[in-house]
């Protein structure tokens, strides 16, 4: 099923902090991803990146308007295809669900 990163809304459940568990391995094959649409990129950087991710949620923010919005902050083009491939374990774990935008 695809996703549409301009329509869906991350929304956390629970009054609980996200642990940020993801494989070294996982991280990497984000990083080469990510590195493909800014150069700006480094491996090192994908760590701080995931945790503002996951603080731009707010049940309002798209995926995309969260991958704007981490994406200014740092300086760096964040495509929504990263954040949602760096939220989708997250949602698997039942961390956070996804609603469609109306």
């Amino acid at each position: 099923m695809k996703i549409d990163c301009e329509n869906t809304i991350p929304t956390l459940l629970g009054n609980t902090l996200i642990p940020n568990r993801l494989t070294r391995e996982f991280r990497w094959k984000l990083y080469k991803l990510m590195k493909e649409v800014d150069s700006n990129i480094n491996f090192y950087s994908t760590r701080p990146l995931n945790h503002e991710f996951l603080n731009f949620i707010n049940g309002k923010r798209t995926v995309s308007d969260i991958a704007d919005a981490v994406g200014y902050e740092f300086g760096i083009k964040i495509s929504g295809e990263h954040v949602l491939m760096f939220l989708l374990p997250h949602k698997e774990k039942g961390y956070l669900s996804f609603e469609q935008k109306t």
